[in-house]
C-alpha cells in the first residue's frame, strides 16, 4: 500500500542534471557566492579558485578550490526550530516579528564561529518529492505554516546570501530529499568531500556513515549535538 511504498523508498534521488548545472555548494561565509562546485553528469567538478571567469558566466558559477568539509542546511528545518524555540515577543520597536530571523542568523553565526568559514549550501523545500502521489495523506496532520512565520520567511533566503552562502531548491522534491542526493554525490566523487548535513529531522542520521555528520539541534536553537555513525548506533542501537 502508499505507506508500505514509502517505508521502502524513502529517499528517492534527485535528478540534479535535470536542473542543469545545480550548484552544489557555494559561499564559504567569507565573501558571498565565490565559493562553489557543480554538478556535470554524475560527479563534482571541482573548479580552481585562480581560473578566470569566462566572459558568459554567472555569479552563481565563481570559482574556488576544492572544499574541505561542505555543510548542507535543511533550510525549511531550521526555519521551524527557530520559530518555535524563540519567543514570539521577539520583534521589531514597530512590532515586525523576527523570533525566525534572529534564530536563523543565530545558527548561521554558531557554525561560522564553530568551524570557521566552510562551504555551506541551504536547502529548501519545492515540493513533496513525489510522496503525496504515492500516499495521499502524506503529511496530512500537518498543520499550516504559522502566520508570524510567513511574514518572515521571504527574509530567510535573503539573510542566506548575506552570510554569503547559496539556497537551492530543486522544483518537486524536499529538501532532505535534496540533501541526501547531495550526500551521495560528495560521497562517491573521485575525491569524496566531507559533508555535515544541519538538521533537526531524525530522518536524516541514515545518512551518517564514512565522511558524513549530522548536527541536530536540541534545545533552543545553538544548543546542538554533532552526531556519527557511532554516535547514532550508542543513541538508537
Amino acid at each position: 500500500d502508499g505507506a508500505g511504498h514509502l517505508a521502502e523508498h524513502p529517499r528517492p534521488v534527485v535528478d540534479l542534471d535535470s536542473q542543469g548545472e545545480a550548484v552544489l555548494g557555494a559561499g564559504d561565509g567569507r565573501h558571498g557566492p565565490p565559493g562553489c562546485y557543480a554538478a556535470r553528469g554524475r560527479g563534482l567538478e571541482r573548479r580552481g579558485e585562480t581560473e578566470p571567469l569566462a566572459a558568459a558566466e554567472k555569479p552563481a558559477r565563481f570559482r574556488t578550490t576544492v572544499p574541505d568539509e561542505l555543510f548542507l542546511i535543511d533550510g525549511n528545518s531550521l526555519a521551524y526550530r527557530a520559530f518555535f524555540a524563540l519567543p514570539e515577543s521577539i520583534a521589531t520597536s514597530t512590532g515586525v516579528p523576527t523570533n525566525t530571523i534572529f534564530g536563523f542568523a543565530s545558527m548561521l553565526v554558531k557554525i561560522l564561529t564553530d568551524y570557521g568559514p566552510k562551504a555551506t549550501l541551504v536547502v529548501w523545500d519545492a515540493g513533496s518529492s513525489g510522496r503525496k502521489e504515492v500516499y495521499a495523506d502524506y503529511k496530512a496532520q500537518r498543520t499550516s505554516r504559522p502566520d508570524l512565520l510567513k511574514e518572515q520567511w521571504p527574509h530567510l533566503e535573503p539573510l542566506v546570501e548575506a552570510f554569503g552562502y547559496r539556497n537551492l531548491a530543486v522544483e518537486g522534491y524536499e529538501a532532505d530529499d535534496v540533501i541526501a542526493s547531495i550526500v551521495e554525490q560528495a560521497r562517491h566523487s573521485e575525491s569524496p568531500v566531507p559533508v555535515m548535513v544541519v538538521t533537526g529531522d531524525r530522518d536524516a542520521y541514515q545518512l551518517v556513515g564514512d565522511g558524513v555528520e549530522i548536527m541536530t539541534t536540541s534545545r533552543g536553537i545553538t544548543d546542538t549535538r554533532v552526531y556519527d555513525r557511532e554516535g547514532v548506533v550508542e543513541r538508537y542501537g
